[in-house]
């Protein structure tokens, strides 16, 4: 699935309290062991069951700020060059002194309200570029139906509010409004964000307005722990998690073995700027392979590229890096490659998560020659062996409610698998919760206690009371020119630590 696209990261805030971000330009820093702490602790996966299978105040609002900041200049430094945006405790799992634990907000004897805050891609049909997801309502209102026809959440019916969010108009005002209208005016007890999901539209429903949310891809630790315990991942894993374990496999593999090391990132989206620093910096630190350049370039959020590629590979080229982890989101990562194809650097480039995946390689197409060859980890790569029974049953549920039929491995397909997978999760935690008391402290506990979640594409996940992103595995790939494709590697996914 294709998360992060065109780097829709903006400020969400409430009412009352103000945010900001800054861009910049292109900044390099040399690691240093000072560098920020991480706190404790796309990819395609698609985590589902079957709807309807038997098996296992918020709208307060805070005034804690959000962004990132990156240095301004494009001069060597010694800073870290991101920091993350939080220091809330460390624990993902629901903080004792969390005030919202014994909300009933949008909760009855007989309902329990849910929003659904999706993304709609629709603005970019014309590049021929974007994932055809299918009629997203149409998907969402099958789930709500077979759901309530199979008992509801916890015996009560879901009432849906489902609004779809421009992908490249939603601005900072926007991303506030329908987080407001979702909390506060609807009252929704339950938040479910798709892939693509906005990390500041999380912090905004799960921090600022303490609403649960569950989300179907992942983002930082940081926002995890900020959000005590009201953020969940039905579908993937955090991504201080997958930026350790890539620099680990690489390690592994002797691919870091007497290389020089870079690192590039864009300050959007804020989650993995605030990754890079807080998890990638100091696992290549940790295994004596620390960077010699790290490079923050400004990626306007709603654009398709960043600033002062340029820069960057003649940095890059000038400091002897022969080997680069390349974590420009999606559409970004084009010009940093083409930028240093034109002054004939060919480094060894290091993929992962979505850019491993077939939608967004399309965007790399017009480099392609010089990806060849390229490794990458990622977490599902849609092949027949790969489609579990709970993927074709969540779009059978779609097809026999709606009328709409998607291709298995197709984005669609999968799409359909990975939403399905957050409306299971919170109907079997319901079921759990039939006849006794509910509010969010006892639905959160309730998932937390699901242990192993389903996914229908990919091995399972699991979840806990201490561990809120159910993802758990990667695949090891390479990048062959000659298809345009990240082909995965006969190897079994590697277990990656929580």
């Amino acid at each position: 699935m294709l998360i992060g696209l065109v780097g829709m990261a903006v400020a969400c805030t409430s009412q009352t309290d103000t945010a900001s971000s800054t861009t910049s330009a292109a900044t390099t820093t040399q690691p240093a062991s000072s560098a920020a702490p991480s706190p404790s602790t796309d990819g395609s996966g698609a985590g589902s069951t079957v709807p309807g299978s038997a098996a296992p105040d918020s709208s307060a609002v805070d005034t804690a700020g959000t962004g990132s900041s990156s240095p301004d200049t494009a001069s060597t430094g010694s800073g870290a060059p991101v920091t993350s945006d939080t220091t809330a405790p460390a624990t993902p799992g629901l903080a004792a002194d969390d005030d919202s634990a014994g909300s009933t907000t949008g909760i009855t004897d007989d309902a329990i309200n849910v929003a659904y805050l999706g993304v709609d891609f629709s603005a970019l049909n014309g590049t021929g570029l974007v994932p055809d997801l299918g009629d997203q309502q149409k998907q969402v209102q099958s789930f709500v139906d077979e759901i309530n026809a199979n008992g509801g959440i916890a015996g009560r019916q879901i009432n849906l509010h489902f609004k779809l969010l421009d992908v490249l108009g939603s601005g900072p005002d926007v991303i506030q409004a329908e987080c407001i209208a979702a909390t506060q005016e609807f009252k929704a007890a339950i938040i479910v964000l798709p892939p693509a999901a906005a990390r500041d539209m999380a912090r905004c429903t799960a921090v600022t307005n303490k609403t649960l949310t569950l989300e179907t891809t992942a983002f930082d630790d940081a926002l995890y722990s900020e959000s005590q315990g009201r953020l969940i991942s039905t579908g993937g894993m955090t991504i201080d998690r997958q930026f350790r374990a890539w620099a680990d496999k690489m390690d592994e593999l002797g691919y870091l073995d007497g290389k020089t090391i870079g690192i590039v990132v864009g300050d959007q989206p804020a989650e993995f700027s605030n990754a890079v620093n807080t998890a990638l910096v100091p696992e290549l630190e940790k295994l004596g392979h620390a960077a010699a350049q790290v490079i923050t370039l400004p990626c306007a959020a709603g654009t398709t590229s960043c600033e002062q590629y340029d820069v960057a590979a003649t940095k890059l080229q000038q400091s002897g890096v022969d080997t680069v982890f390349m974590e420009l989101a999606n559409t970004f990562g084009t010009g940093l490659i083409q930028a240093a194809s034109d002054i004939d650097y060919q480094p060894k480039w290091f993929l992962e998560g979505n850019q491993t995946t077939e939608t967004v390689l399309k965007f790399l197409d017009s480099v392609k020659a010089s990806l060849d060859g390229s490794v990458g980890v990622g977490f599902a790569f849609n092949l027949p062996g790969d489609i579990n029974q709970g993927a074709t049953d969540c779009n059978k549920v779609v097809s026999d409610r709606s009328g709409e039929t998607y291709a298995p491995g197709s984005d669609a397909f999968g799409f359909v698998s990975n939403v399905c997978g957050a409306f299971q999760t919170l109907q079997l935690a319901g079921k759990d919760l039939v006849g006794k008391a509910l509010d969010q402290g006892t639905l959160i506990a309730a998932i937390e206690g699901l242990g192993t979640v389903h996914y229908g594409i990919g091995p399972d996940g699991t979840l806990s009371p201490t561990k809120h992103d159910a993802g758990d595995y990667l695949f090891l790939c390479d990048y062959q020119a000659a298809t345009g494709t990240c082909v995965r590697r006969s190897d079994p996914p590697f277990k990656v630590p929580a």
